[in-house]
């Protein structure tokens, strides 16, 4: 099981757990390892944290031995969703959970996700990015990390506005809910991700139809 692995990997010693967000694929087996190793969990949703002192806070700054993080709040994928820069040694790195993802795309979970919000956490990660004096390498929780972060959330940014131009074209040439747009937008995408192109679409909607 995942927890097994983690604590064959760190020997059990593991000091605090620290959440990006609360979907099941990263915070499924934190109360287990938090029972194993007795390390507190910081995460953003009380429903997650040990205790009201483990709710993280924007902008909170941690410290564990000679590693600082900083916790920046990043909703849109989910409404919880946070990063953590993290500095030590005179190195930096920003682990950004699901926002941003080693490949593909990152999506927007509906209802509780929001396009807008998403929008605006690119340009706070950019206006972080950008204003360090070094590279700030990407850290996903999926796939591979990255070092030329600028790229890629210009990258990530365009993707998102590029997708809410194909839906508002689909509306123009006669789509009218969800399932139609998918069928317009996601024409390749694979039945077993179509429940996941609902989502994102719903979202979409959500934002358009607020900045109709």
């Amino acid at each position: 099981m995942h927890e097994e692995r983690i604590m064959s990997q760190t020997l059990g010693r593991i000091s605090s757990i620290l959440l990006t967000h609360r979907h099941d694929d990263h915070s499924a087996c934190a109360a287990v390892l938090a029972a194993r190793s007795h390390a507190p969990v910081f995460a953003m949703d009380p429903k997650f944290a040990s205790d009201s002192k483990r709710i993280l806070h924007d902008q909170q700054e941690l410290k564990f031995d000679e590693l600082g993080l900083r916790v920046i709040a990043t909703p849109g994928h989910t409404s919880d969703s946070v990063m953590f820069m993290a500095t030590g040694d005179d190195e930096l790195a920003l682990f950004t959970g699901d926002t941003i993802l080693g490949e593909g795309s990152s999506i927007i979970t509906f209802p509780d996700g929001d396009v807008g919000a998403y929008l605006r956490s690119l340009d706070t990660i950019e206006s972080i990015v950008r204003a360090q004096s070094k590279q700030v390498p990407l850290l996903p929780g999926h796939g591979n990390a990255h070092d030329d972060s600028l790229l890629l959330i210009t990258k990530y940014r365009a993707h998102r506005l590029e997708r809410l131009a194909e839906i508002r074209m689909a509306i123009a040439q006669g789509a009218t809910d969800a399932e139609s747009i998918v069928d317009m937008v996601y024409q390749s995408v694979n039945a077993a991700l179509r429940p996941a192109a609902l989502m994102a679409t719903e979202a979409q909607l959500a934002y358009l139809n607020e900045h109709a």
